[in-house]
């Protein structure tokens, strides 16, 4: 078994060379430049290419010493793991030996039992009698392959004969708890199977998130039962965490097993050949301690990361490397970083993602500790020792077992074992003297398992209080643990016996990748460094060499001939990074060998410099830190210098404002900076997004309270600048480009966008911009985005420029006809589509400070847009609101009755869309006042399209109808009702179903909507509809009275006196039910021969017949005579009838009075009553029956049950209940 818990990469050829390292580190390697390339400057890994810097540009203050960086990351870890002893997610996979076959039988389809590997033709066959499964978008369930492409089966389905399968997911539900850091024995989840999932070849899931399916549910588990396929890996993400699980890898005779807590974003990338099989388990939490989930891993990351941009910025102050102690032992054989599990594994996990964000580089090693020491004085007698049998184990033995169950640690079970392996040690513990204790490290691999070098440098102080390894007790905290051999030589007469033992542990590594070839070199680095430089001859300087000068300044002084060509080497060669030469070695070499030797120096690199914050800065910190140390005074030296960079401005870039602002408050205000900030040269080279930023950042400063810019003249100055810097910004930018996540974030007050999160539908721009691509998952990152044009119009608007929105708007929707650019072409409709409600919002709160042309450009441009994405025939309440309040800015109500109106009648609409559409504009009716109509207003449209959804609405249901009529009423449009209930009787009143099952269920519907509508039932369009629906009720649905009479199959029912609940129910049926077949399946022989015996004396033969069911165990069958049926039937549809008029009321005269004398007195006869309230005809001697039977779970065929009434006289009843057949209880008022 080999447990996992971090991305694995397929295995690659392991015999690499000690010096082909550099190829195989995941991270950036150092590459040597070769002869007639351009020169690869350090200036190319500037702020814009490293994306861990955002925002405003200033150096990182180091919170502490270098030598204390390794143990602020001690900190950091220890404390994370003290809130997680776990990993976001879990897998492993396990050989034919360790998983059982489960013997999968499906039941769907009489499948039967699938052998295992699965063959492509159990594969087909069990397609065939799977679903595609769904996916949840919000409250809807979908189907779409393109993003879910996988067939799934219920759990119903599915069932296991191999015994031993429960008992392996058991033990799986353990291990994959300890993997995810959850308390198995406070939490005691249980694995509930979800669904079997099937995956063919191009099968897929794109990301995606678990729903709680059951309560208690907090992770899921994924087995894959052995099948043949490649493809189909699973990444995972979590916070800013990633993995990949490829089980591809020995899929045909192994079983792989996922799981990741319920908040894990995966994906399942398309399988690529083969079928794989999978079991969906939910992991459910039983107990009422608090449910497991995974902690915040924002706060440990962002100390992580600011710890390791202290050590990158420390340069080569810092340490080289720094180990850590895994917490759990492994295979030498299959080392790599997929083999890591549990804490060891979430904490590679954090630091994979930074090592890639920061340049750094991971590797793992092998630490070798060998102890030895001396017993003491009579200490030790031969009585005093428990022995034990020990081995000495192979470097190739796998070590990785804590619990002493290790595949490959069969050695006790080995009868073959030479004897002479085997030797005693002492159980007790011993103690060594930490300062004899060796260590070395061998064997240095990158993640992926590819060797980088034979040996690591590796030294520790006396008592393993190294300033490079976690934890600081490495050598105490090796020894507690367990060795893998041991010598002991016994008593030596009056000396103690030797005692030497070895451990081996594994170190996770990580360095700067600036420091690769000193990794590689380890101790013989500085004299490669110093050789390099001396033989140097080149014209051009390597990255190499650049690297060798830093070093050496910062290792090695007092030489100012080694100084001096350091730092030829940097200036004659384009060396400009001043973070790696420092300002502290900078004020150090002054300090040392005087001003005049090192200033002039210091100027040339800055003439070279590339970027104007680190020029600035740097001259910054050298006065800070010359002043704090008595050095001489600069003062004179960094103003001019200051004023030489200013007359140099180079290309500005996003996070210099700052520095930039800082020194125009010193020169005295800006207006001595006005000429270069807008220089052409500036301008031209400058991203037009910089300039942005920079704009933003004046007005900023402007507007503060203390702020730099207070004189009138600076104030007037601030101004033209910001205005020319926006006007150059807005010509140069392309509107039109994919803007990334990290790439800009201005300090926009009220207008910026409102976020780039992956949280498709937050506001009506991302409605439209998903109805527009599919509603595919996930952001549209790689789309264009309405986000650029809006940073630039919050722009214009947050500092005064409202002229300015013109500009942008006339780039937006006037490109040039020969633009050929694909993403301007297909771009261009997107962005000015998402971003109408962004403009909508605007002209609602600032219309009397825009330029009138720019909102009439704009709303022309993107009108026909919006109309065309109307004719998609669907509409979101959030596009709803888009498009009128667009078309209320842009023309009011003559724009709607020209345009949308128009567009309405020939888009074919559902009801929904209509009534999603008729609210929203009369919501929106007060924005119309300003353009009012010359002919038509709000409300008359409004009723227009009522009028127009009421007609072509499909009507099939009491619900549908009246949803509509309640709405024709809330719009004012209550006449429409009258046109719906003559189209429904029209289309509905031929057929007999439709009035069975929906114009008579619909009349006590109408006559509640009569009632809180304060509509007359007496008078038309109702008492039309009354006497229409209930005449050809009587005429097409009750018919005739049969010739035999109801009572005769209540006299029988009462006849059958037991009162066991299978007697009960067969009288039910006899008397009341309107079935025809009653069958009782399964409820054995001397129950059947029971009821057939009370049937026979109840001679119940002359109204149904009985036969017996050749179940197991036997059933019984009774079936009503035709006549018996016909009789029954139509006693419950007389009910029917008679509970449809005491719905509309129970008022004879107001019934009357609504059917007129002679129809009420028809449908009197029809019905075969005296009044409506009239009790149901019934033998004089005949007694009241109450059968109450009790519900069986027997019986195929449940009928209702109820309470006759006794005979009554002619006199007018007294008020008591009727039970009807539906169960419901109706007051008799006559």
């Amino acid at each position: 078994m080999n447990n996992e818990n971090v991305s694995g990469a397929p295995e690659e050829d392991a015999a690499h060379e000690p010096g082909e390292m550099l190829s195989s580190i995941p991270n950036k390697p150092i590459e040597d430049e070769e002869e007639g390339e351009e020169e690869t400057t350090d200036s190319s890994e500037s702020e814009q290419s490293e994306p861990w810097r955002e925002g405003p540009w200033t150096p990182v203050r180091l919170r502490s010493s270098t030598s204390n960086i390794c143990r602020e990351l001690e900190e950091i870890i220890f404390s994370a793991k003290e809130r997680f002893n776990g990993s976001y997610y879990f897998t492993a996979q396990y050989d034919i030996l360790d998983a059982p076959n489960p013997i999968l039988r499906l039941t769907a389809g009489n499948i039967g039992t699938v052998d295992l590997p699965l063959s492509e033709a159990a594969a087909k066959q069990i397609i065939t009698h799977s679903k595609q499964a769904p996916f949840g978008m919000g409250e809807r369930t979908l189907v779409d392959k393109d993003v879910r492409d996988t067939w799934e089966m219920d759990s119903g389905f599915v069932q296991f004969d191999n015994p031993e399968w429960n008992s392996f997911v058991a033990k799986l539900v353990e291990e994959v708890c300890a993997g995810l850091g959850v308390n198995f024995y406070a939490s005691r989840p249980r694995a509930e199977l979800y669904k079997l999932l099937l995956y063919e070849t191009g099968s897929h899931f794109l990301p995606h998130q678990d729903t709680e399916k059951v309560d208690g549910m907090f992770a899921t588990m994924i087995v894959i039962l052995p099948s043949a396929y490649t493809g189909g890996a699973a990444h995972l993400s979590h916070a800013d965490l990633s993995t990949t699980i490829d089980s591809s890898a020995g899929s045909l005779s192994s079983t792989s097993v996922m799981a990741w807590y319920t908040d894990v974003t995966h994906e399942i990338k398309p399988v690529t050949s083969g079928y794989r099989l999978a079991l969906s388990y939910n992991l459910i939490h039983t107990t009422s301690a608090l449910r497991p989930s995974l902690p915040n891993v924002q706060g440990p990351l962002l100390q992580l990361r600011n710890a390791l941009l202290t050590w990158k910025q420390a340069g080569y102050r810092g340490p080289p490397k720094i180990v850590y102690l895994l917490d759990h032992k492994y295979s030498l054989a299959n080392l790599r970083g997929s083999a890591l599990k549990g804490t060891d594994a979430h904490l590679a996990s954090l630091l994979d993602v930074l090592a890639r964000e920061l340049d750094f580089c991971l590797g793992l090693a092998t630490v070798e500790c060998h102890a030895s020491g001396y017993g003491r004085g009579d200490e030790y007698d031969d009585d005093e020792y428990e022995y034990e049998y020990e081995y000495e184990y192979d470097d190739d033995e796998d070590d990785d077992n804590e619990d002493d169950d290790s595949e490959d640690d069969d050695s006790e079970d080995d009868d073959s074992e030479d004897d002479d392996n085997e030797h005693y040690v002492f159980r007790r513990p011993v103690e060594f003297d930490c300062r004899t204790m060796k260590t070395t490290a061998t064997n240095l691999i990158n993640m992926e398992g590819c060797l980088i070098s034979d040996k690591l440098d590796f030294s520790v102080g006396a008592y393993g209080d190294g300033d490079h390894t976690i934890p600081s007790y490495f050598k105490s905290k090796i020894q507690q643990g367990d060795h893998y051999r041991q010598e002991y030589e016994g008593y030596q007469g009056n000396t103690a016996g030797t005692f030497e033992r070895w451990y081996r542990r594994t170190i996770l590594v990580i360095w700067p990748s600036r420091r690769n070839a000193e990794i590689m070199c380890g101790r013989s680095f500085r004299e490669k460094a110093l050789r390099a430089l001396r033989e140097t001859a080149s014209a051009k300087a390597s990255k190499e060499e650049r690297e060798y000068v830093e070093y050496i300044l910062e290792h090695l002084w007092n030489d100012l001939a080694l100084w001096r060509r350091a730092i030829c080497i940097c200036y004659a060669y384009g060396f400009d990074d001043y973070e790696k030469l420092g300002s502290d070695n900078i004020v150090k070499a002054v300090l040392k060998f005087g001003s005049d030797e090192i200033l002039p120096s210091i100027e040339r690199i800055l003439e070279n410099g590339s970027t104007n914050a680190k020029r600035l800065t740097l001259l910054e910190e050298i006065e800070a830190k010359m002043t704090s140390l008595g050095g001489p005074m600069l003062g004179s030296w960094v103003s001019k210098e200051r004023e030489i960079v200013l007359r140099s401005l180079r290309p500005f870039v996003n996070g210099e404002e700052r520095v930039l602002i800082e020194t125009v408050s010193k020169l005295g205000g800006i207006i001595a900076l006005e000429q270069y900030l807008i220089a052409p040269q500036v301008k031209s080279n400058s991203h037009p997004r910089d300039l942005l930023a920079l704009t933003l950042a004046l007005h900023a400063e402007q507007v503060k309270e203390d702020g730099a810019f207070k004189d009138p003249a600076d104030t007037e100055a601030c101004d033209r600048i910001k205005t020319e810097l926006l006007s150059h910004a807005i010509e140069h930018e392309n509107f039109f480009g994919v803007l990334k996540r990290r790439e800009f974030n201005p300090p926009l007050s009220h207008y910026s966008y409102p976020s780039l999160k992956a949280e498709p539908f937050t506001n009506s721009a991302a409605y439209i911009q998903a109805c527009l691509r599919g509603f595919s998952l996930g952001p549209p990152n790689h789309m264009p985005s309405p986000s650029l044009s809006q940073l630039y119009i919050g722009g214009c608007l947050e500092t005064g420029n409202e002229s300015l929105v013109e500009k942008v708007v006339d780039r937006l929707v006037n490109v040039s006809g020969t633009a050929t650019d694909p993403s301007t072409i297909d771009g261009r409709p997107l962005v000015l589509l998402t971003l109408v409600p962004y403009f909508n919002k605007m002209v609602k709160e600032r219309s009397a400070t825009l330029p009138p042309r720019a909102i009439d450009l704009f709303y022309t441009s993107t009108i026909p847009l919006l109309l065309a994405h109307m004719e998609r025939g669907s509409l979101f309440e959030a596009e709803a609101v888009c498009i009128i309040q667009a078309v209320a800015i842009a023309g009011g109500i003559e724009l709607l009755e020209k345009t949308i109106l128009p567009n309405i009648a020939a888009t074919p609409w559902t009801t929904d869309i209509y009534e999603l559409f008729i609210r929203q504009l009369r919501a929106c009716e007060p924005q119309f006042a300003p353009k009012p109509g010359t002919t038509s207003s709000i409300s008359t449209i409004v009723a227009s399209l009522t009028q127009t959804m009421a007609s072509e609405a499909t009507l099939r249901t009491p619900a549908s109808t009246i949803n509509m009529l309640n709405f024709c009423y809330e719009m004012d449009s209550g006449s429409c009702y009258i046109d719906i209930l003559s189209r429904i009787l029209h289309e509905n009143i031929a057929a007999s179903h439709e009035i069975e099952f929906f114009l008579l269920p619909l009349i006590p519907d109408l006559v509640h909507f009569a009632s809180c509508r304060h509509i007359s039932i007496s008078a038309p369009p109702l008492v039309s509809y009354f006497k229409a629906v209930m005449s050809a009720w009587a005429e097409r649905i009750l018919g005739p009275k049969p010739t035999l009479n109801a009572t005769v199959l209540l006299a029988c029912a009462q006849k059958i006196t037991c009162r066991c609940h299978l007697c009960a129910g067969v009288a039910a049926f006899l008397c009341s039910s309107p079935g025809k077949t009653h069958a009782l399946y399964g409820i054995g022989a001397p129950a059947a021969k029971h009821l057939e015996y009370k049937l026979e004396r109840a001679g119940a033969s002359v109204i149904a017949t009985w036969e017996t069911l050749l179940t197991i165990p036997r059933g019984l069958q009774v079936v009503k005579t035709n006549e018996a049926y016909q009789s029954s039937r139509w006693a419950t549809t007389q009910l029917e009838g008679i509970t449809a008029l005491k719905h509309i009321s129970t008022d004879e005269n107001l019934l009357a009075e609504i059917f007129g004398d002679d129809g009420y007195k028809e449908l009197l006869r029809a019905l075969d009553v005296r009044w409506v309230n009239a009790p149901l005809d019934m033998k004089p001697d005949s007694p009241q029956v109450y059968l109450t039977p009790q519900p069986s779970t027997l019986a195929s065929e449940t009928t209702a049950i109820h309470p006759t009434l006794a005979d009554e006289d002619s006199n007018p009843p007294k008020r008591r209940k009727i039970h009807l057949a539906d169960d419901t209880e109706i007051a008799d008022l006559a």
